[in-house]
């Protein structure tokens, strides 16, 4: 129904073409069978704008940055500056920028490892150098003379013990004087047992000063590496505590390593307190300008990696797009010409005795710019300004052009067309114009035509159209009658009989009626003849209908049919008597009965009068 629709009223008759340009558009595209292509096209257009508008915004996006960074005065806020000035800028480095790889000149990480600076805390290091201390006073305390030698001395009274070995007494064989027994025995074991346990004391002890010499020289770490590189804050200060740091972990002796340690701790300690607040401080005040632009920068980051990973896909999309518009408009053009050249044939049809020339129909434009053009011209004036001179009857000739091939292509299932009130604004030439157009239609399809102008009808008649014709009325509470009304003439007389033979009128009414449908049926008689006559001789419809107009009188035009010459009035009567004297009492009859009324037999008068309009039709 939407596509074939074979119904014309006489509101989208003009709407055809003062209507809605995008709706004739789509009507005709869906026609011609191209609605899958426009839907293909439509999906491509949208899949491919939704990824054009991301990569448009993400462009927008980066020159808007750029724009707000260039007078912020921050290293990293320069750094990012530059690396959005490209228009495919550097995603890895803006990547490795926002998480702080790369900070444009290095100073914020020195700043961070500032203010992270590591230092012992005061508790290790006094927990440290009092283990130092501890240990050292209990090695002072185990390590006597005899202690230092215990270990020699055990050893050699262990051999003097293995020599007495099995042994009753024997003479010193060191001094040559003491006897070695079995008392001397028994006290040498003794001493040998104590003499080693405190030697085994003096090594633990020792060890374990050893141990706490090294932990506490473990505390002192070389100066840091960001003090070296010069952060951007001051840090004399720290570098001399670091340095005296250094120097009291390299001092000999184990009670005075400890003593330095705790006497160079504490200048180490303010130092890098305030070291470390002022390097804090630094950064934040920098994150305030930085963080926020950082956030923006992540966020443009990654939209932009989100375009870029698509645009092989837009590319693709953009050549499948410009490829099948191109196919379409090639598809459209080859079958839209033989629509185009039938909507010619019928405007050459219609447009009779007018000098508007119909050239190619073309669709064109798309999206919300969607129309059909038209190569109207008036006397070589190009259709934009044709259109809008042409007459009321012109544009709905026009817009016949353009709906009867569309609903008579051989796809459509209708195979009927209905037509509602086309003659309406026409010119009589039209009139003639659009009744072989719609016979040419009737060859294959049934046409119906609405219409209260008579004027299709009577061309229709005069050209000998095969049409059939029916009056429709509306009776007395909306009974709709009809009645198949084939010629003028015929009705005007049925009527007149009808009304002869009614009794129930009264009679003066009932010769008045009937005189009146008897004159009315012998200028309808008339009119036949003269639009026979003149147009077939090559008088224009206008002229033809002007002369009609003219001749405002029964006598006048029944005149105008017998000689063709309005100005032969007198010789009417004359010429009638040749024929028979009824035909001047028929024609007397006429134009008095409808004034005064008739007396008599009603039924002979209608008789002459049918045979005075079948003479005034040969």
């Amino acid at each position: 129904m939407s596509t074939y629709r074979p119904f014309l009223s006489y509101s989208e008759l003009g709407a055809l073409i003062d209507g809605k340009p995008s709706e004739l558009h789509d009507a005709l595209h869906n026609l011609l069978g191209l609605g899958p292509l426009g839907e293909a096209q439509e999906r491509l257009r949208v899949t491919r704008k939704r990824l054009a508008d991301d990569a448009r915004a993400v462009g927008a996006t980066r020159r808007a940055l750029r724009t707000e960074l260039a007078d912020v005065d921050d290293d990293r806020v320069v750094r990012a500056a530059a690396l959005l000035k490209p228009t495919a800028p550097d995603l890895a480095a803006v990547a490795e920028l926002v998480a702080g790889i790369d900070d444009g000149d290095g100073e914020a990480p020195a700043l961070a490892a500032l203010a992270s600076l590591p230092v012992p805390d005061a508790a290790t290091v006094a927990a440290t150098t009092g283990r130092v201390r501890a240990a050292a006073d209990r090695v002072h305390v185990l390590a006597g003379d005899e202690v230092r030698s215990a270990d020699e001395v055990a050893a050699l009274l262990r051999g003097a013990l293995h020599h007495h070995d099995g042994r009753a007494a024997i003479t010193c064989p060191v001094c040559e004087q003491g006897t070695l027994d079995e008392a001397w025995r028994e006290a040498a074991g003794s001493r040998a047992e104590a003499l080693e346990v405190a030697a085994t004391e003096l090594r633990q002890a020792t060890s374990e000063l050893d141990a706490a010499v090294a932990s506490a020289q473990g505390l002192v770490g070389p100066l840091p590496a960001v003090l070296e590189v010069s952060p951007p804050v001051d840090v004399e200060a720290v570098i001399g505590a670091w340095s005296a740091w250094v120097e009291a972990g390299r001092t000999p002796g184990a009670a005075e390593l400890a003593h330095a340690l705790d006497r160079a701790h504490a200048p180490l300690v303010e130092a890098t307190d305030d070291a470390r607040k002022r390097a804090q401080e630094e950064l934040t005040q920098r994150d305030e300008v930085w963080v926020p632009i950082a956030r923006r920068l992540s966020a443009w980051h990654d939209d932009a990696a989100r375009v870029a990973a698509q645009a092989p896909r837009l590319a693709a999309l953009q050549k499948a797009e410009n490829w099948l518009t191109a196919a379409a408009g090639e598809l459209r053009g080859e079958r839209l010409a033989p629509f185009a050249e039938e909507s010619q044939k019928v405007w050459q049809l219609l447009r009779q005795q007018s000098n508007v020339d119909l050239g190619p129909v073309r669709l064109d434009g798309t999206k919300t710019r969607r129309r059909v053009e038209m190569d109207v011209r008036i006397d070589g004036t190009d259709g934009g300004t044709a259109l809008g001179v042409m007459s009321q009857g012109e544009l709905h000739a026009l817009g016949l052009s353009l709906f009867l091939p569309r609903a008579t292509v051989e796809q459509s299932p209708f195979r009927f067309v209905l037509i509602d009130d086309p003659v309406q604004a026409m010119d009589p030439a039209k009139v003639d114009g659009l009744a072989r157009v719609l016979a040419d239609v009737a060859a294959t399809r049934q046409v119906v035509v609405f219409t209260h102008d008579d004027r299709l009808a009577d061309a229709v008649r005069r050209l000998e159209l095969s049409a059939t014709v029916w009056e429709v009325q509306r009776q007395e509470r909306s009974v709709v009658e009809m009645r198949r009304s084939d010629d003028p003439v015929k009705r005007y007389l049925e009527d007149a009989r009808a009304m002869a033979s009614t009794k129930e009128l009264p009679a003066d009414i009932r010769s008045e009626l009937v005189a009146s449908c008897c004159r009315s049926a012998i200028e309808a008689a008339c009119h036949a003849r003269i639009r026979s006559v003149r147009l077939t001789r090559g008088d224009t419809h206008a002229a033809v209908e002007a002369a009609i107009a003219e001749a405002t009188t029964t006598h006048k035009k029944a005149t105008l049919a017998v000689f063709d010459d309005p100005g032969r009035g007198s010789d009417l009567l004359g010429r009638l008597r040749s024929v028979g004297t009824w035909a001047v009492g028929a024609l007397q009859n006429c134009k008095q009965g409808a004034h005064h009324g008739l007396t008599g037999d009603l039924r002979p008068f209608v008789r002459d009068a049918e045979q005075l309009a079948d003479w005034l039709q040969t």
